[in-house]
Formats: C-alpha cells, sequence, structure tokens
C-alpha cells in the first residue's frame, strides 16, 4: 500500500475491486463519452478494457482508492504476447458473440452501429506496430475527475514500473490516442527527449480515424505508441510528476 495523501493510496488490486475498475473504464472511455454515448453496452466495453487484466493478469493491477472508493487504476500486462494471444481467443469472441443482443437493446442504435463497423473493419488496422517482444510490457491508467493533478497517475505507474524491474522485465510500451497537435503525451515525451537526449526510444504513429467515423468529429486525432527501457521510462515518470505533477 502506498499513501499519497491523508485519504488517498495506491493498493495492488483485489477481486472485489472489478466492478469499480470495469464502471470507471466504461464510463472514461473514448475521451469520458462512453456512458454517454454507448447507454446499456457497459458489459461489452468494460470486457474489451478491462476483462484481460482483472481476469488474466490481476498481479499488474493497482487501483486508487479515495475516501473508501476506488477512483482510478492502471491495469498492467507483463507480456503483450499472451495479451494478444488470450484477447482473440477469450476475450474479443465473447464480445462478438453479443454484439447482435446489444445492438437490439442499444438505446442509440446509430452511433452503435458505427462503432462496431469501425471496431471490426477499422480499430486493428490503426494500431501503431510496436516490437513486443523488445517492449514486452505494456499498461494503461484512468482516473475519475477530479483525480488529475495529484499525483495519482505517476504513482499507479512508479508502482507497476517496480513490479517489472522486480521481474526484471526491461522493455514496456503504452500507448494513447490523442489530438494530432498540442498532443499533451507527445509533448511531455518530446520534453523528456530534449533533457535526455541519449535515451533510446521508440516510437511510431498512426492516424485514427474513430472520432470521425463514429462521432463525425473531423479533428485530426493520432494513436502513438512509445516504447522504452523500464529504467528510462521510470525516469521519464520521476521528471513528469516534478514538473507538472501527473
Amino acid at each position: 500500500m502506498i499513501h499519497v495523501s491523508e485519504e488517498a493510496f495506491i493498493r495492488p488490486f483485489k477481486t472485489e475491486d472489478r466492478s469499480a475498475v470495469r464502471d470507471i473504464a466504461y464510463r472514461t472511455a473514448f475521451r469520458r463519452r462512453g456512458e454517454r454515448i454507448f447507454p446499456g453496452l457497459a458489459k461489452p466495453v468494460a470486457d474489451y478494457l478491462t476483462l484481460y487484466y482483472t481476469d488474466h493478469e490481476p498481479r499488474h493491477t493497482w487501483v486508487l482508492e479515495n475516501e473508501g472508493r476506488v477512483t482510478g487504476y492502471l491495469l498492467g500486462c507483463s507480456d503483450t504476447q499472451r495479451y494478444i494471444r488470450l484477447m482473440a481467443t477469450r476475450v474479443i469472441p465473447l464480445i462478438l458473440c453479443a454484439i447482435p443482443l446489444y445492438l437490439l437493446k442499444s438505446e442509440s442504435k446509430d452511433t452503435t452501429g458505427r462503432f462496431m463497423k469501425w471496431f471490426l473493419l477499422h480499430s486493428w488496422r490503426e494500431v501503431p506496430s510496436v516490437p513486443v517482444r523488445e517492449f514486452p510490457a505494456h499498461c494503461h491508467f484512468n482516473l475519475l475527475p477530479g483525480s488529475y493533478g495529484l499525483m495519482y497517475a505517476s504513482r499507479l505507474l512508479l508502482a507497476f514500473l517496480e513490479q517489472l524491474n522486480e521481474r526484471e522485465i526491461q522493455g514496456v510500451h503504452f500507448a494513447v490516442t490523442e489530438r494530432e497537435r498540442r498532443g499533451a503525451y507527445k509533448g511531455m515525451a518530446d520534453r523528456f527527449v530534449r533533457h535526455y537526449p541519449q535515451t533510446k526510444i521508440y516510437y511510431r504513429e498512426r492516424r485514427s480515424s474513430f472520432h470521425s467515423t463514429v462521432f463525425g468529429n473531423t479533428e485530426s486525432i493520432i494513436n502513438r505508441v512509445w516504447g522504452m527501457s523500464v529504467r528510462d521510462l521510470t525516469t521519464g515518470v520521476s521528471m513528469m510528476a516534478s514538473l507538472f505533477h501527473l
């Protein structure tokens, strides 16, 4: 357990946290519009975003507990090849089998239909490539509104990175979807590279059609992925925490 304030602390995931993690994932999905845009689709959205981590690799999942309530999480994976295999064989088929029922139940069939079409035809094409043998671990974190800027995200990340370090896993990657211009994570990564120019970083990006296809948003959105050593990412997270209270 890692205390970050009098009321808040970070701790390993427990089975009883599963519903709270799934609820946060659903509510914050798709730039915090999941609950509003996909009413009634909590289960398939949460399955896609969290099921692997909570059910198949829970030891690398961390939660932020604030005043007795889970208000954030980090979902970690130490072996992305295993993640891909289990997503393809156990998680995605479960979701695909349920699609017809959820389409019938959905209160926003047009949006849901466009999302399903994008998911099946385009989503996998828009993921930037990453050499997972070199950078086998990955993670994803999310916080409820009101929890940003208090260094909770950096504490979650550092807890996971310490686990990787203890297991002697040396490479990690992470991905974000953000605006092409003024992307916050791209700005932080570029600042880190300027400060540590000798750092070896893998970087790829691909344009996302998600927001234009599903929501009709013409703003240019990019999927970005970075890969680096666990040691360098630990340095970077610590630097961003001190500069921006990440």
